[in-house]
C-alpha cells in the first residue's frame, strides 16, 4: 500500500476544508483518495472518509454516473499525461461498484462509436472515397467506414474492395454494427418509456445535463484564461477570441430556439459546422 503524502494533521485539515463544500466534485474526491491518499493518513477506507468528512456520497443517476466516469477517465496529470484509474478506484470516488463503472465505460464507448459514426455519415461521398482506406487502418475507424457504406446499400464484397479488407472481416464488422444499432435503439425506447412513466426523471436528466455543461464551461474558461496568460501572438489571440464569440452566439441562439419550442432548429444549429455562418 502506498504511503500518504500528508501527515495526519494535514489530512484532517484537508478533510475539514473539503467537507465545507456542499457537494465535493468527483475530481476533488479523486485527488484526495487516489493521489493524496487522505483516507489512509486518517486510517480510514475511502467510503468511511467520504461518509465521515463529506456527509456521504452524492446520489447520482445513471447519466450522472456516466458523466463522472467520463470526467475521471479523461483527467491528466501535471505533465499532461493521461491518468489511469481502475474501475475500483473510480468506484471508491463515486461510491458505486466496480461493475457499475465497467458498465458506464461500455456505454461511453458505445456513445463515442455512435457520435463518430454520425460525423462520418455527415461527410460527403468524396470524403469517404479518399479517406476510406486510411480510416480502415484501425478497427474503430474501419467499422465506421463500413457503417457508412452499409447505409449506401453496399455488399460485404463491395465494401471489402473499397476498404482493402477481407470479406470475412467486413461481414464480422457488419454484424457488430447491426447489433450495436439494435442495442442503441432498444436503449432509446427504454429511456423513452421510463420518461413517459416518470416525467420527474426526465426533469432530473435535464438538470444533470445542465450541471455537466456548467462544469465544461468552467473548464473552458480556465483553459482560455491559461491561454491568454501564455500567448502573445495577436493573430492567435484574435482567432481564439473569435471562436469563443462564435460559440457564445451558437449556444445563445440554440438555447433561445429550444426554449421557444423550435427544437429541430436548435439541433440543426448545433450539428452544423462549429463557428460557421448561417
Amino acid at each position: 500500500m502506498s504511503k500518504s503524502r500528508l501527515s495526519r494533521a494535514e489530512a484532517e485539515e484537508f478533510s475539514k476544508n473539503v467537507g465545507g463544500l456542499v457537494t465535493a466534485s468527483a475530481g476533488i474526491i479523486d485527488q484526495a483518495v487516489n493521489v493524496l491518499l487522505v483516507p489512509q493518513a486518517l486510517g480510514l477506507t475511502p467510503t468511511e472518509w467520504v461518509r465521515d468528512h463529506l456527509g456521504g456520497y452524492v446520489q447520482r443517476d445513471r447519466n450522472a454516473i456516466r458523466d463522472a466516469v467520463r470526467e475521471l477517465d479523461t483527467m491528466t496529470d501535471e505533465a499532461g499525461e493521461p491518468v489511469k484509474r481502475t474501475a475500483q478506484q473510480i468506484g471508491d470516488v463515486l461510491g458505486v461498484s466496480r461493475v457499475t463503472v465497467d458498465r458506464a465505460r461500455q456505454e461511453i464507448e458505445a456513445e463515442v462509436r455512435l457520435e463518430t459514426q454520425k460525423e462520418i455519415e455527415s461527410g460527403s461521398d468524396l470524403h469517404l472515397e479518399t479517406q476510406g482506406k486510411r480510416n480502415a487502418q484501425t478497427k474503430l475507424d474501419r467499422e465506421i467506414a463500413v457503417a457508412k457504406l452499409m447505409d449506401k446499400g453496399k455488399s460485404a464484397a463491395e465494401i471489402a474492395v473499397q476498404l482493402d479488407a477481407s470479406i470475412p472481416q467486413i461481414k464480422k464488422d457488419m454484424a457488430a454494427i447491426r447489433k450495436l444499432r439494435e442495442a442503441n435503439e432498444n436503449q432509446r425506447q427504454k429511456e423513452a418509456e421510463r420518461k413517459i412513466d416518470n416525467p420527474m426523471l426526465a426533469a432530473a436528466n435535464v438538470g444533470s445535463r445542465i450541471g455537466t455543461v456548467r462544469a465544461y464551461v468552467h473548464d473552458l474558461v480556465r483553459e482560455y484564461q491559461d491561454f491568454l496568460a501564455l500567448c502573445n501572438d495577436e493573430k492567435t489571440l484574435a482567432y481564439a477570441k473569435e471562436r469563443m464569440i462564435a460559440l457564445q452566439a451558437e449556444i445563445d441562439y440554440s438555447l433561445g430556439e429550444a426554449i421557444s419550442g423550435s427544437i429541430e432548429d436548435a439541433l440543426a444549429r448545433l450539428t452544423s459546422t462549429p463557428g460557421g455562418s448561417e
